[in-house]
């Protein structure tokens, strides 16, 4: 696609979200919001909601709903980032205070246009939040210690796997909207989960890299209760 850098990237419901800039090693400009259907090469781009200050965005989407995650610029000094929230694919948007802190980004994984799961960098390690309210207010979870690198995977409103982040750390998994978390998943002291996602309700995939070695992928057919590895060819 002749486009400007993409500096963040999702799709939902057969459309495609992504907030494009010029970017060079100095820092990135002229930021906007590009949406369009999947299957077009044409993107209708709109200014951003707000100017953020750096490429650390934050962009996820169900259905029609988009948020968008960022520190806005000249906000040194805030307490949260900012959340922006578009309930019709895009076109406009409201802002709020986002659950992460300014400058150090997060990720959000919505499981419905309702609830919406983040992990934050603090610095030296990571947070869980989760809104019941499609990212309007967020409170956090009671997780097992995270780092920076963790990451949330949910696969319906109520259950959810989380990776530590740490090397020799299971999968973690909740079935109450991550008041209490279970190991799940078998690992080694070399082991590092990372990169898990689900299909639907039930079905979802992991990688799992051991010792520098190859990464194998590992599946879960039973909401991330139990994982088996897939052969390799």
């Amino acid at each position: 696609l002749a486009s400007p850098d993409i500096v963040s990237f999702t799709t939902s419901d057969r459309n495609v979200y992504a907030v494009v800039a010029r970017c060079t090693t100095r820092g990135c400009r002229g930021y906007q919001f590009a949406h369009g259907a999947t299957s077009t090469t044409h993107w209708q781009k709109e200014p951003l909601a707000f100017e953020p200050d750096g490429p650390m965005l934050g962009l996820a989407a169900h259905g029609l709903e988009v948020w968008l995650l960022g520190t806005p610029k000249r906000s040194r000094f805030a307490r949260h980032d900012l959340l922006a929230r578009s309930i019709d694919g895009g076109h406009t948007f409201t802002t709020s205070a986002g659950p992460c802190f300014p400058g150090l980004g997060g990720e959000l994984e919505p499981s419905s246009t309702r609830v919406v799961w983040a992990v934050c960098s603090t610095g030296m390690m990571g947070a869980a939040s989760r809104s019941n309210d499609s990212g309007a207010d967020f409170a956090p979870l009671p997780s097992p210690p995270l780092v920076n690198s963790a990451q949330a995977a949910p696969a319906s409103d109520g259950t959810a796997i989380i990776t530590t982040g740490g090397v020799g750390r299971p999968l973690y998994r909740t079935t109450n909207g991550g008041q209490t978390w279970k190991p799940v998943a078998p690992t080694g002291k070399n082991d590092s989960w990372y990169d898990v996602a689900f299909i639907d309700r039930r079905v979802g995939e992991a990688l799992l890299e051991s010792g520098g070695r190859a990464a194998t992928v590992w599946r879960t057919t039973d909401a991330g209760a139990t994982w088996s590895k897939i052969p390799q060819r």
